[in-house]
């Protein structure tokens, strides 16, 4: 019953017990008021380009959610050659990964249970480490029966994307969601940024974004300024994460979040703030869209 059956019968069976189970089987599940379930937040983190710390703000976005918020947080990492979140958290990848998106059929939910690797209670990490011979698989029909899975088994889904989901994984940021776009404040970053985000106000343009500079101060000789990078976007960044090198270095080589190993640090005070806006009920996720806020701030 608890797979989802809806009756069964003990033998000895005879004729009336059948067909009292059929009726009950297709009757009253007809007559039954359907209950529509509520998806949990989709929060989508991309990076404009590489190295900008798209995998540290996801894996540590949903490390928050999971130990400070208290929420079931699933953490999924769509890079399957050279994703980073579960080694960010000192985990070996499960072979589940793969073979869920290749068999959407076989989705459910104690296949996911088994194919994901558990940080803790609260957190479950879903990644891979394939072969570079191995192509990526390509159903995106399998990525949205796993999303929506996850959706309606944990309060929160983060999910780390590669640049190239902006060719066809934005779809499946089905509401509730929110993407995150990262960014660092160099010339090409600031570019680069621009053009993504002119790519989804034209595909996407309901979906909500969230506009992070992060690793500001890095390279304090060759980046821009905030507001010279948001006059050469023409938005605002929402959160600026400033650069932190003593507990950055430290999560990088101890495998350890950043948010545990610099609790204290202002770039995690940044990240707090940044959970608390996309952690949310659907009434939180579903903010203005970024080019909503274009418009204000140009009057």
């Amino acid at each position: 019953l608890s797979f989802g059956l809806l009756d069964y019968l003990p033998k000895p069976v005879d004729a009336e017990a059948v067909t009292s189970a059929l009726q009950r089987a297709t009757v009253e599940p007809q007559q039954a008021a359907p209950q529509e379930e509520k998806a949990a937040p989709l929060v989508g983190v991309i990076g404009v380009r590489g190295g900008v710390g798209t995998s540290t703000i996801a894996t540590n976005i949903a490390w928050m959610l999971a130990h400070e918020n208290g929420q079931r947080v699933a953490l999924v990492d769509l890079d399957v050659h050279f994703g980073t979140c579960a080694l960010a958290l000192d985990l070996e990848p499960g072979r589940g990964f793969r073979e869920a998106l290749e068999n959407p059929g076989r989705i459910d939910g104690l296949f996911i249970e088994r194919a994901m690797v558990r940080e803790s209670d609260n957190l479950l990490v879903l990644a891979a480490e394939e072969s570079f011979e191995n192509p990526a698989p390509g159903d995106p029909a399998a990525l949205d029966v796993l999303l929506d899975h996850l959706r309606r088994d944990f309060g929160v889904v983060v999910a780390d994307l590669p640049r190239s989901a902006v060719h066809g994984a934005l779809a499946s940021l089905t509401p509730p969601s929110r993407l995150i776009v990262v960014s660092d404040p160099s010339l090409a970053g600031m570019r680069d940024a621009g053009r993504l985000l002119g790519h989804l106000k034209k595909t996407v343009p309901q979906l909500p974004v969230t506009l992070i500079i992060n690793r500001a101060g890095a390279g304090k000789a060759g980046e821009l300024s905030r507001s010279d990078f948001e006059r050469g976007i023409e938005t605002k960044a929402d959160y600026v994460i400033p650069y932190d090198p003593k507990p950055i270095g430290e999560s990088a080589g101890t495998g350890k979040p950043l948010a545990k190993v610099g609790a204290s640090s202002k770039s995690v005070a940044t990240l707090r703030q940044i959970c608390r806006a996309v952690g949310g009920d659907a009434e939180t996720v579903a903010a203005a869209p970024f080019w909503k806020r274009l418009v204000k701030g140009s009057k």
